[in-house]
């Protein structure tokens, strides 16, 4: 195992951070606010949008047109969004404790991508995963009239969840953090929004 992952292995002095994850339309975002607005974590701690906050700084500081929507960082050069990358990523470290709703794994063109990277250098405490049925999320992402991007059959999307959810399994051994996965349906949204409360808290 630790030849394996050696890229990725770091000590266990974790930062105080929570990365949300999960893949898009698993409802993440829903889940993680409702948790909020029932008051099951404190308003005082921070929430970061990962990719919102990243296409909101290249817009502000980069040379580069960036498009207005949820998916406009797929069309700028990975170096750049990579410089820029690094910085969101520092001052995240700085504001901890704090909460980074992202994506572990994402897709890039036609293939899935990782970036053990960022993973290390972040080397978070706790890992909050979100999965639901492959026809919801079908449904949800149908729903998104803000999705720009290419549609995936439920086979893919089967797929894409699997192999997220075994990256973030990996990552969370090798880097001994913690890690709770919670299934989102209409019925558990109370129970979920509790259970990802409890967990935030203990950042």
């Amino acid at each position: 195992m630790q030849q394996t992952y050696s890229w990725l292995i770091q000590m266990t002095n974790h930062n105080r951070i929570g990365i949300v994850t999960g893949i898009s339309g698993c409802g993440k975002d829903f889940l993680l606010d409702r948790s909020r607005q029932s008051g099951h974590f404190s308003s005082a701690l921070p929430v970061l949008p990962f990719g919102e906050t990243l296409t909101q700084r290249l817009k502000q500081e980069s040379a580069m047109r960036v498009q207005d929507s949820r998916d406009g960082l797929k069309t700028l050069p990975p170096d750049v969004i990579s410089r820029f990358t690094g910085i969101l990523l520092d001052e995240v470290i700085e504001r901890q404790p704090i909460v980074l709703n992202s994506h572990t794994v994402y897709r890039q063109g036609s293939n899935l991508a990782v970036n053990p990277v960022s993973e290390r250098r972040l080397n978070p405490s706790h890992y909050l995963f979100v999965s639901a049925d492959l026809e919801d999320i079908a449904d949800w992402r149908a729903a998104d009239k803000t999705r720009q991007r290419p549609t995936e059959s439920v086979q893919e999307i089967e797929l894409h969840q699997t192999i997220a959810l075994g990256v973030v399994r990996a990552i969370t051994e090798v880097m001994d953090s913690r890690l709770l996965v919670v299934h989102n349906t209409v019925e558990s949204t109370d129970a979920n929004a509790q259970k990802i409360g409890e967990f935030l808290s203990s950042l």
